[in-house]
């Protein structure tokens, strides 16, 4: 559904809308997939919209207000803005069939979390989108659901798609995520997981999909001794935040997405390997924080020097201990093992002595 109302910027709905079909013409599962379109909506017609097609997607591409409301047109063509608690109940009446509504709208955040309550996925912006960065999004979106991935998946791929078109605002689309268990009865062909075993429940794969991330981050990949300590310390506790919390950040703390939190897994199993998990995550941030506070670490120069060499060896081993669970579980949804880091050999250990030795040999007399 589009609407550009005459009294509002113009907008490139016409060539959003060729993008996506063209993307889902050439999708290898384009035959699950057909597109109907509407253009010019007043409010009145989403609803015979939705009567008409029956849809498990619904994507509105217009103008959105700073209080949230979302730019439909008059019987002029003019701007009718409609406020969020009523999208949410119309959506209501209708969540039964909707599996997901994409609002490629300003501000339109504000009526994906009014929305959610009824939908089991709701993309919206938290704050202006260009109009460049709403289609690139959509390209992104409808790619990765033509190729078979999940809708979450395919959110992370239209906010890619943002990044390798130049456009900074890939932290502009926000996904807001039901939190409901009946959502692992309404999969739709949105929605396919494909080569997964049995082992979990779709409710579970939903709330693995979501963590996912927090593990494929150089945090868990780079040795210590070569790290940026405070920017792993950073990942390491918004990991923590997610799994705990259902939240993820960036390592600036902005709120990329909203999903579950560990302790809504259904299986024991996988409640007790992340909360395991969890207690690696806060050892490490318990070992560098006892480090920073009795002086056994610098940071200056852009290396590390630790003066005690088992600093080092306690945050890698921990962090191989969270990946050695993670691997043992994600492997089992056919993903690919995450990288061990290296072991502290003694040839590794000489160059740390090394860099050390020469550091404090170079300051030690601005001490």
């Amino acid at each position: 559904m589009a609407s550009d109302p005459s009294d509002a910027a113009r907008l490139h709905l016409g060539q959003e809308l060729r993008d996506i079909r063209e993307k889902l013409q050439l999708a290898k599962q384009r035959d699950k997939f057909v597109l109907e379109s509407r253009e010019a909506v007043r409010p009145g017609d989403i609803t015979q919209a939705i009567f008409d097609v029956d849809p498990q997607i619904i994507h509105f591409s217009g103008h959105g207000t700073s209080t949230g409301e979302l730019c439909f047109e008059d019987v002029l063509g003019k701007v009718q803005p409609v406020k969020p608690e009523a999208l949410a109940a119309l959506f209501e009446l209708v969540a039964k069939q909707v599996n997901c509504i994409v609002l490629n709208a300003c501000y339109s955040e504000i009526q994906a979390k009014a929305i959610v309550q009824y939908v089991p996925y709701v993309i919206g912006t938290n704050q202006a989108i260009g109009d460049k960065a709403a289609i690139a999004f959509s390209v992104g979106f409808y790619k990765a659901l033509g190729a078979n991935r999940t809708i979450e998946q395919a959110y992370k791929f239209g906010c890619v798609e943002m990044q390798l078109q130049g456009i900074p605002e890939h932290l502009t689309p926000v996904l807001y995520i039901q939190k409901n268990s009946a959502m692992q009865e309404r999969e739709s062909a949105t929605s396919i997981t494909t080569g997964l075993t049995n082992e979990f429940s779709a409710h579970d794969r939903e709330i693995l999909d979501f963590f996912y991330p927090c593990f494929d981050r150089a945090a868990f990949r780079i040795p210590f001794i070569i790290e940026v300590p405070r920017d792993m310390i950073y990942a390491i506790k918004h990991t923590i935040c997610a799994l705990g919390t259902g939240i993820r950040k960036t390592s600036d703390g902005t709120i990329i997405a909203r999903g579950r939190s560990k302790a809504e897994f259904e299986s024991e199993t996988l409640r007790k390997q992340f909360d395991e998990i969890s207690v690696h995550l806060h050892d490490i941030t318990k070992v560098y924080e006892l480090a920073v506070s009795t002086n056994q670490l610098d940071e200056r120069l852009g290396i590390v020097i630790a003066k005690d060499k088992a600093i080092p060896a306690i945050i890698d081993g921990k962090r191989n201990d969270v990946i050695k669970i993670v691997n043992n579980i994600y492997t089992k949804l056919n993903r690919v093992a995450f990288p061990l880091i290296p072991d502290n050999e003694d040839n590794k250990f000489y160059l740390f002595q090394q860099i050390r030795e020469q550091y404090w040999n170079e300051h030690k007399d601005s001490k």
